[in-house]
This record gives structure tokens, C-alpha cells and sequence, in this order.
């Protein structure tokens, strides 16, 4: 029925993004027929946008980060990338559409949705494995503090309600998720071990990497793209001499979208 109804009227693009934010809380099931009609192709990938954030981050996705795109472009075809906080799954997009293994991890069902229906709608079902679950320095069952529903959305917390720069996290919503170290998915499930790990987890960031020392540590990962905040008074983030101290170096520091309070650290195995 509605899906007779949004036929007849065409409604598409900005409207059906409107109506999804509008009408969502009231009529999930509108909302839900509302936002497989929102959808845009940016420099040859599709994205599912049923909202504004969703929209944005597919029209940017090749000029909010940079420094991540270079990055991507330089891994070798059939390698694998961990992407850590995938949100709605640009660069795990971006990365599998050139031939990369991608493992994409997001525990916001909202994002997980919209990250889904992107695979689905690129034909990259055999590139991209998604899990809707988090990874941390524990295996375990906790809460995800969410700031928004949105599709899109960033500002989440597992475990802890707080934002990336250790401040306190204003939740609209909590779930129970599932997280996991991630040497104990690697070793639970036999997954490969990856080449190559980006993390951005709004200042979970540490706990991934205390969840992850057999991984870093193997031979076979070759680089690391971690979001921490920016260096302060000269001094780099105590995640990082963790990685450092597993063998790896800083090769690049760029700022996310401008935003000099954080950077994208780039560290790559010491010859």
C-alpha cells in the first residue's frame, strides 16, 4: 500500500530525505519504504541517502578525507582492510570497488542499514563482509550510546558515553551490542588477518587498539589510518606509541574535513 502510494506520487531525492526525517519517528514504516527511494551516484558509486548526513558523506567522499583516499589507493588487488567504524561504508565502498577484501565493522543499526543497502546497490556483496558489532578491548556484551539516529550519524560510544575528546556523550539512544577484541574475532572466526586497519571510533580508538596486539604484531599488516585528536603542545596521542612499539611509523598527519582538532595518523611497517 505505501509503496503503491510513493509510486504515484514519484516522490525522490531531497523530498524523500525531508519526509524520512520528518515522518521517520512517527511512521517507521513510511520512513522505511520513504528511504530506499533516496539514493545518489557520486563519481561512480551509489549511496543510499535517506538523510542529509547520509547524503553528505556520499557527495564528499572523495574530498573530506584525502589523505584516506591516497591511502586506499595504494593497497595492492585482494589485499584486506578492517574498516573500524564504518559508519554508512564510503571508504569500505570506495576500497572494495578496487578489488580490496573489505571486513566492514559499524554497530550503529541506523548506519548498518544504510552501509547494507550501499553494498547491495554496488554488487560488492562478494568484496565487502559486514558485521553489525563493535570492536574494543573486550569481548563482550555492553551498551552503544548513540548521539543521533540518523543515518550518517558519528558521535557514538561503546561501553562508555563519551565523545572523542573524553567528554561526556549526550545519548538520544542506547542498544545492547556485541563487541569483540579483534584478535578474538580473528581467532573465534577464522577470519584473515588484515593488511591493512582504519579506526574511527569517536574516541574508542584506544580500546581497539589494546583489543588488537597479536594483529598488530603480525607480519602480514602493513599499515594503519587511525582518527585521533590532533597533537597537543608537540606531544602525539599515547595510542600511537602503542602502535609504534608493534613495529609501525608515522608516514603522513592530515587533518579530517579541515577540522584541526583531529588527525588521521597514517603509520606503515618499519622496514
Amino acid at each position: 500500500m505505501i509503496k503503491r502510494i510513493l509510486n504515484k506520487i514519484n516522490l525522490t531525492g531531497n523530498g524523500a530525505r525531508l519526509a524520512h526525517v520528518v515522518y521517520g519517528h512517527s511512521y517507521p514504516a513510511f520512513a522505511e519504504n520513504v528511504s530506499t527511494l533516496a539514493r545518489e551516484q557520486y563519481e561512480g558509486i551509489v549511496f543510499d541517502t535517506p538523510s542529509p548526513l547520509a547524503q553528505w558523506r556520499g557527495s564528499t567522499h572523495l574530498t573530506k578525507e584525502p589523505a584516506t583516499i591516497d591511502w586506499i589507493n595504494g593497497f595492492a588487488a585482494g589485499e584486506v582492510l578492517y574498516d573500524v567504524g564504518a559508519n554508512i561504508g564510503v571508504y569500505s565502498l570506495y576500497a572494495a570497488k578496487r578489488n580490496t577484501q573489505v571486513f566492514s565493522f559499524e554497530p550503529s543499526p541506523f548506519n548498518f542499514s544504510t552501509l547494507s543497502r550501499n553494498i547491495v546497490l554496488n554488487n560488492l556483496s562478494s568484496n565487502i563482509s559486514a558485521f553489525c558489532a563493535a570492536l574494543s578491548d573486550q569481548t563482550i556484551l555492553d551498551r552503544l550510546h548513540m548521539s543521533s539516529v540518523q543515518a550518517g550519524a558519528a558521535h557514538t560510544g561503546f561501553q562508555k558515553a563519551i565523545n572523542e575528546f573524553g567528554l561526556p556523550l549526550k545519548a538520544v539512544h542506547e542498544q545492547a551490542t556485541l563487541g569483540f577484541r579483534m584478535d578474538d574475532f580473528i581467532s573465534l572466526f577464522k577470519a584473515p588477518v588484515p593488511h591493512h586497519i582504519k579506526i574511527d571510533v569517536d574516541g574508542a580508538e584506544a580500546l581497539v587498539v589494546s583489543g588488537a596486539a597479536a594483529t598488530l604484531r603480525a607480519a602480514s599488516l602493513k599499515s594503519i589510518l587511525i582518527e585521533l585528536p590532533a597533537r597537543a603542545e608537540g606531544k602525539t596521542p599515547a595510542v600511537l606509541d602503542v602502535i609504534m612499539s608493534a613495529g609501525f611509523h608515522i608516514v603522513r598527519e592530515d587533518h579530517p574535513d579541515g577540522d584541526t582538532r583531529l588527525s588521521n595518523y597514517i603509520l606503515k611497517r618499519s622496514a
